[in-house]
């Protein structure tokens, strides 16, 4: 929880420190709401919270990312595959960027710079081949993934979507990029094959918003006249 004055908060399970604060053993969280003011984040001007299925991140104005919690998959960004109960930095190429969104669901992240940059990190199909499942630090996904090469060069991301193993991005000719698990053709390639690479998805508009539940995903498109 972001209060409108700058201080971040957290309740609920903190069984992998997902609410920034020690781990006890046996607590019981159906009993009573630990109410938690994260300290850390103290000075620092927070814009965005997002709670994956275990992990919390935190978004400066300045786009500096923070994060605490489950990272046996890499998910917390912070060069290792340990549990965070801390809230510290995410590392790895984001750092210098500014970063102006981080979504997470489950066991992946993704990130996003003000220049269209699309960043991903944890485990999963991170968007980088069938040989590639794990990273403990946020890498680039290349752009030319997401239609930015010699005939459109002004193409770039504009929004980043994680579901719990599929992913989608927008760029900003309102094309509609996916990858990921497959369940019944979520990914709207009109086929059932996992993607591990991000694929343009061929919808008749410009897409505006993308929404990735379990197993399916909804768009919001403006039609072309």
């Amino acid at each position: 929880m972001l209060t409108n004055n700058d201080s971040v908060w957290t309740v609920g399970n903190n069984a992998y420190g997902q609410c920034g604060r020690p781990v006890i053993p046996d607590e019981d969280y159906t009993r009573q709401a630990v109410y938690h003011r994260l300290k850390a984040l103290d000075g620092i001007s927070v814009k965005q919270v997002e709670c994956g299925q275990d992990t919390s991140f935190f978004l400066s104005e300045e786009g500096a990312v923070y994060s605490c919690g489950w990272g046996a998959d890499g998910q917390t960004g912070r060069g290792h595959y340990n549990n965070e109960p801390a809230v510290g930095a995410v590392i790895g190429d984001i750092v210098g960027e500014k970063i102006v969104k981080v979504s997470c669901r489950a066991d992946c992240a993704l990130a996003l710079n003000e220049e269209g940059q699309v960043y991903s990190w944890g485990f999963g199909p991170i968007g980088k081949g069938p040989n590639v499942t794990y990273s403990k630090l946020p890498t680039p996904i290349p752009s030319t993934l997401f239609g930015q090469n010699e005939i459109t060069p002004d193409a770039k991301v504009t929004s980043v979507t994680c579901g719990i193993n599929q992913f989608a991005v927008i760029n900003s000719q309102g094309s509609l990029f996916t990858w990921g698990k497959n369940p019944g053709g979520c990914l709207g390639q009109r086929h059932k094959k996992d993607q591990y690479f991000p694929l343009h998805v061929c919808i008749g508009g410009q897409v505006m918003k993308v929404s990735c539940g379990v197993d399916h995903m909804a768009a919001m498109v403006k039609e072309i006249v």
